[in-house]
C-alpha cells in the first residue's frame, strides 16, 4: 500500500470513528421519528401523527424497526449509525467491484473517503437519516440491472425497490424508470405484487395502508410553510412574495421541465449502455423532484465518485466536463450541522484522496481554497436569526448535485460513451 493511500486510509478511519464517538451521544433527530413510529405500532397507535405530521415515510421503515422498540433510544442510535457508515462502505465497493470492475485498494479507499467526506454523507450520519441505505439500494439495484433477470435478483431487486419505494419515493420513480427502460418487466410484476402483499400485511398488524400514507404526505405538503429544509428550486418560490410568485412558478416550472428533456435526450445518447443511463438517472433523481434535502445529495456524491473513476481508468474528460466535476468538488465539503473539528480531517482526507487521483496539485489548491470559503461563509450564517443558513446550505446542495448532472448528461461526455459502445 502507498504512503499516501496508506495515510488516507488512517485518517478516513480516524475520521469516521470520531464521528461515531461525536454523534453516538445522543439520538439523531431524523432516527428519532423513524423509531418513534416502531414503537407506535408496538402500542397500537398509529404511525401517522395528525398534529405534527413527523413520520411521512411508507409503513416499511417502521415496522422493520417495531422488534427493537424495547432498545433503550440511545443503543437503538447508535446501532443505526454504526450501520449507516457500513451502508456506505459497502456502496463504495458494490460500485467500485460490481460495477466499474475495480478490484485496486487505492481506488476503493478513495471512492469511500469521497463519499464519507461529502456534506451530504455528514449531514445524513448527523441527523441519522435513512438516505446511507438508500444509496447502498440503489447501487445494489444498478448492479442487479446490469445482470441477467433470474428469479433470484428479480426478487431481491423487487424487495429492494420496494424498500426504496417507502422512504424516498421519487428515487424510486427514477429506479422504476430504469428497469423499464431495462425491460426487466418480470421484476416490475414481482415489484407489484409485493406492493399488494406489503399493504395487507401493514393492515393486518397495525391497521395502516398506503391510503394513510399518502394522507400524511397530503398534510405534509399543506403544513409546510418555510421550506427551509428544501434543496429544490421549490426553496427559493417560498421565500418570494406573493407578488412575484406567479413569475416564480413559471421560472421553476420552465427549469424542472428543460432538465427533464435534457434527462431524457441524454439516455437517448447513451446508444444502449445500461450502465451509463443507470447513472444518469441517479444523477438526476435529487435535482429533478418536487422535495429533497440537503442529505438526499449523497446520491449525487456517488456519480461523482463514478465519473473521477471512470477517468483514473482512461475515459477522456472534456474541458466542459472538468468544469462541471470541479465545481462539484469545490463544494463537496461545503457545512453541516457537525461541530467545527472536523473540517481539519474533513480537507485533509479531501487532499489525500485528489492526491491519489492524480490531480494536479493547483487544482487540488484551488478545491480546497473553495471548499474552505464555504465553511466559513456558511458558519458565519450559523448565528444569523432566521432560516438563511438553510437556505444557503441547500443552496449549495442544488449546485452540488445539478454541476453533476450536467456533467453525466454533458453531449460530448455521452458522445465519448456512444463510441466506446460502438
Amino acid at each position: 500500500m502507498g504512503s499516501r493511500v496508506k495515510n488516507l486510509y488512517l485518517t478516513l478511519i480516524a475520521y469516521l470513528v470520531a464521528t461515531v464517538i461525536s454523534y453516538g451521544k445522543y439520538v439523531q433527530g431524523d432516527f428519532s421519528i423513524y423509531f418513534t413510529a416502531g414503537k407506535r405500532i408496538t402500542r397500537n397507535l398509529s404511525i401517522y401523527e395528525t398534529e405534527n405530521n413527523l413520520y411521512v415515510y411508507g409503513p416499511l421503515l417502521a415496522h422493520l424497526l417495531a422488534p427493537f422498540s424495547a432498545w433503550d433510544d440511545l443503543l437503538a442510535s447508535r446501532t443505526w449509525l454504526v450501520l449507516s457508515v457500513l451502508a456506505i462502505a459497502f456502496s463504495a465497493m458494490i460500485l467500485c467491484r460490481d460495477i466499474l470492475k475495480i478490484v485496486r485498494l487505492d481506488q476503493i479507499v478513495f471512492s469511500l473517503s469521497i463519499l464519507c467526506i461529502s456534506f451530504a454523507t455528514r449531514n445524513n450520519l448527523g441527523n441519522g437519516n435513512v438516505m446511507a441505505f438508500v444509496l447502498l439500494g440503489v447501487v445494489l439495484s444498478i448492479s442487479l440491472i446490469l445482470h441477467n433477470e433470474n428469479y433470484k435478483n428479480a426478487m431481491i431487486l423487487s424487495l429492494v425497490t420496494l424498500f426504496i419505494f417507502e422512504v424516498k419515493t421519487y428515487i424510486a420513480l427514477f429506479l422504476i424508470l430504469f428497469l423499464l427502460i431495462s425491460k426487466k418487466f418480470k421484476t416490475l410484476l414481482i415489484f407489484l405484487t409485493f406492493l399488494c402483499i406489503f399493504n395487507f400485511l401493514y393492515f393486518k398488524i397495525s391497521q395502516v395502508t398506503y391510503v394513510d400514507w399518502i394522507h400524511s404526505l397530503k398534510a405534509r405538503s399543506i403544513g409546510l410553510n418555510s421550506g427551509s429544509d428544501q434543496a429544490t428550486i421549490l426553496v427559493f418560490l417560498n421565500k418570494l412574495t406573493s407578488d412575484s410568485y406567479f413569475i416564480g412558478l413559471i421560472f421553476a416550472m420552465l427549469a424542472y421541465f428543460l432538465l427533464l428533456a435534457r434527462m431524457f435526450k441524454s439516455l437517448s445518447r447513451c446508444n444502449g449502455d445500461r450502465e451509463i443511463q443507470g447513472i444518469i438517472l441517479l444523477a438526476a433523481s435529487p435535482v429533478i423532484t418536487i422535495f429533497s434535502h440537503g442529505q438526499d445529495f449523497i446520491v449525487s456524491t456517488l456519480v461523482l465518485v463514478y465519473l473521477l473513476l471512470k477517468h483514473n481508468y482512461g475515459l477522456e474528460i472534456t474541458k466542459n466536463l472538468k468544469v462541471y466535476l470541479f465545481l462539484a468538488l469545490g463544494l463537496l465539503v461545503n457545512w453541516t450541522n457537525e461541530q467545527a473539528i472536523f473540517a481539519l480531517p474533513v480537507l485533509v482526507a479531501l487532499c489525500l484522496a485528489l492526491a491519489i487521483s492524480a490531480m494536479p496539485n493547483q487544482a487540488i489548491l484551488m478545491v480546497v481554497i473553495i471548499n474552505v470559503i464555504s465553511l466559513i461563509v456558511s458558519g458565519l450564517l450559523f448565528n444569523q436569526e432566521g432560516d438563511i443558513q438553510y437556505v444557503v446550505y441547500n443552496f449549495q446542495a442544488l449546485a452540488f448535485g445539478l454541476s453533476i448532472f450536467l456533467a453525466i448528461t454533458s453531449k460530448k461526455f455521452l458522445k465519448l460513451v456512444s463510441q466506446r459502445g460502438d
